[in-house]
């Protein structure tokens, strides 16, 4: 018997979405190790090591469609694009920060399906996203760690609830103010 789906409920291919709050892998050998959903002391006490958002990581390698909203994309390890993002996988980046080292390693990937904007000083956004099909994710650092501080990203909302920030992203008067610009690869 298939159970009835409360009617607030978020779904996403079948599964049902909830958000959660995650802190990464302190990461020292693989790319697997295991997220956590509490912060421990012991976590804690590591917060300087590297981290890496392995449930980010692993979902991103399955999307069809990837945005990422990171004004600090450049200090994304360009080695985790490179291995997960399928061939057949579109990708659009915006962000304002290091544009020329951004489009180094973006050029670096073999894929013909990578979109990149420059976001101006004049639209500010502070906050890092990452959109994988349908799922929204919300990073306190750097769009899928890297980061050597102590941070945690959230995920399973669904994209409706930054709909408005996209919609006006890809709105005319947006790019004819300038406050975006696509850039050529």
């Amino acid at each position: 018997m298939v159970k009835k789906l409360p009617k607030d409920a978020n779904t996403y291919d079948g599964r049902i979405l909830k958000p959660n709050l995650f802190f990464p892998s302190i990461d020292k050998s693989s790319d697997f190790n295991q997220d956590l959903e509490r912060c421990s002391r012991k976590y804690a006490e590591q917060f300087w090591g590297k981290k890496i958002a392995t449930f980010f990581w692993l979902e991103f390698s399955r999307s069809k469609s990837i945005i990422i909203i990171d004004d600090y994309f450049h200090k994304l390890d360009i080695e985790y694009l490179k291995k997960y993002l399928k061939k057949d996988s579109h990708l659009t980046v915006y962000t304002g920060k290091e544009i020329k080292t951004v489009k180094e390693k973006l050029k670096s990937i073999n894929n013909n399906n990578i979109e990149l904007y420059s976001v101006q000083d004049k639209l500010e956004i502070h906050d890092r996203y990452a959109i994988l099909d349908s799922e929204l994710f919300h990073f306190g650092s750097t769009v899928g760690g890297f980061e050597k501080h102590f941070t945690a990203y959230s995920r399973g909302w669904e994209v409706r609830k930054i709909q408005g920030l996209l919609d006006y992203l890809n709105h005319r008067d947006c790019r004819y103010m300038q406050y975006i610009k696509k850039e050529e690869l």
